[in-house]
């Protein structure tokens, strides 16, 4: 696993895992006030 790689998962009752092909990138969004994550 490569660093700075984030895992995460689709539940089979959300249609997109159908329309999503493994390995693809995606966006992960992080809310609140201690949500900052630096690129560093």
């Amino acid at each position: 696993m490569a660093r700075g790689t984030v895992l995460g998962h689709v539940a089979r009752g959300n249609l997109q895992w159908r329309d999503t092909v493994p390995g693809t990138e995606g966006l992960a969004i992080f809310v609140g006030p201690q949500a900052y994550i630096s690129p560093r």
